[in-house]
């Protein structure tokens, strides 16, 4: 997949948060959006995800060298933020299969490969019961393990131990492949070390 920033800003009321962002993003990027806590870097996550509409400028998506509709990008990509939250009511194995409804895993990625991944060993139990850390670590694997091209992660080391962020780097390393992943941080050294582009939200302000 190929996404093409041109031009493109935001504002909320009179307040610009950024201005003229020139982006290119091809398949197999990983790139990571750094800025201050505030300073905009998950409002432009959101507008390259399409879940927020912007100001000025255009968006343009290709897959497979056709052009694709923005409303049509969501079942293209994956994200993992703090602000999407888990179906705490189900189990695990409950939440594998709502999720497989609407974003397959990859092909080699089943349920018990799962639990074996999040080294987890309360499955049955809904996901309400789990520990801050290993929500996190569901909400990771869901986005990382999905079949989609691009990913998205918004702070993805949030509520993870020094074990919970080798365990992410590992998955990240392990099965993005020739995925796009796109992370949006403050701790470029924990939650990127593997972006190949840095771009700093400062770069499209006024």
């Amino acid at each position: 997949m190929r996404l093409e920033l041109l031009n493109i800003g935001k504002r909320f009321n009179r307040d610009w948060i950024f201005r003229k962002v020139n982006l290119l993003v091809e398949q197999g990027d990983k790139i990571c959006l750094v800025g201050a806590n505030g300073s905009g870097k998950s409002t432009l996550m959101r507008v390259m995800c399409g879940y927020m509409d912007w100001n000025e400028g255009e968006l343009k998506i290709s897959l497979n060298d056709k052009e694709l509709e923005v409303a049509q990008l969501y079942k293209h990509i994956s994200i993992a933020a703090p602000y999407l939250d888990l179906p705490e009511d189900l189990t695990l194995e409950e939440a594998f299969v709502f999720h497989q409804k609407f974003k397959p895993f990859d092909s080699q990625i089943d349920l018990n490969k799962v639990i074996e991944l999040l080294q987890i060993d309360h499955q049955n139990k809904s996901i309400s019961n789990y520990s801050s850390g290993m929500k996190q670590r569901v909400k990771l694997a869901f986005a990382i393990l999905s079949n989609v091209p691009v990913v998205f992660l918004d702070e993805p080391c949030t509520n993870l131990d020094s074990q919970g962020i080798s365990w992410y780097q590992d998955l990240v390393k392990t099965y993005s492949g020739e995925k796009t992943v796109v992370v949006c941080s403050n701790r470029r050294t924990e939650e990127a070390p593997f972006a190949d582009r840095l771009i700093n939200i400062l770069e499209f302000k006024n």
